[in-house]
């Protein structure tokens, strides 16, 4: 009877505390490019809570670090749904520097709340050349 009791707790607390959460999550088309390949990012917040949620976004010129560079950065969407507002930000980014480069966090604030994303890998290969072959003229 504990057992149960405890389940019926536990199930309780999880979805209460889902009402009223903002969610913040970071989404990558690929992570595998060919050197100056473009890959689209988005950075999404989710808000339960239907209410007048500030949100500062990131702010960034050209360059995201070193080796990522930012090719366009589109405006703000918003959809409102029954029961969450989904606000996402689309960036396109691309890296001319080979091996595995570190895309940074992102550091979105919400209602004054920092919060960050994870960092995550992309892994960007040369173009393969085949030396055997004659070189061509670019027409």
């Amino acid at each position: 009877m504990r057992l149960v009791f405890l389940i019926i707790s536990l199930v309780f607390v999880h979805s209460s505390s889902m009402h009223g959460q903002i969610d913040l999550r970071l989404k990558a088309d690929t992570n595998h490019i060919r050197i100056g390949e473009e890959i689209g990012v988005q950075l999404i917040v989710i808000d339960n809570q239907q209410e007048n949620t500030e949100i500062t976004w990131p702010f960034a010129m050209d360059t995201l670090s070193k080796s990522i560079e930012i090719i366009e950065l589109m405006p703000i969407d918003t959809q409102s749904f029954d029961e969450e507002t989904v606000f996402l930000q689309q960036w396109y980014i691309t890296s001319f520097d080979t091996g595995y480069q570190e895309v940074p966090a992102f550091e979105v604030i919400i209602n004054g709340e920092a919060r960050e994303t994870e960092p995550f890998l992309i892994q960007v290969e040369t173009v393969k050349i085949d030396t055997s072959q004659a070189i061509k003229v670019i027409k």
